[in-house]
């Protein structure tokens, strides 16, 4: 596999909670949702899912996933309670064209959060 066959996206926005739990567990339940759904529309690999969350006057929430095995690690946090956070992450993946992983991100978020 060559730097080539990996497609990057960002995103960086204003987010509100939409599941029961904290921050960070909907978080948590985005990005397992979000491996889940790129690994069904064809991602053969995982450069990185990387990013973090802010908002509610708590310490940034740093997360990580570098294997489609979902070795989800955090960092930081936790969050306080706040009506939006923000939400700034990277997204390289092989196996997809970028118009699919660019769908099938905003297809996830916006199950998991009101943008």
């Amino acid at each position: 596999m060559d730097i080539e066959d990996f497609v990057p996206i960002s995103f960086e926005g204003r987010v509100a909670l939409r599941g029961p739990g904290g921050p960070q567990e909907c978080l948590k339940a985005f990005l397992d949702n979000l491996l889940g759904a790129l690994v069904d529309a064809g991602c053969t690999a995982v450069g990185h899912v990387k990013g973090m969350m802010t908002g509610g006057g708590g310490e940034p929430l740093f997360f990580s996933i570098t294997t489609l095995e979902n070795n989800l690690r955090f960092q930081g946090g936790p969050l306080g309670d706040s009506d939006t956070y923000t939400l700034t992450m990277n997204v390289i993946v092989a196996g997809l064209e970028e118009r699919v992983l660019t769908k099938t991100f905003s297809t996830v978020l916006r199950g998991h959060f009101n943008v």
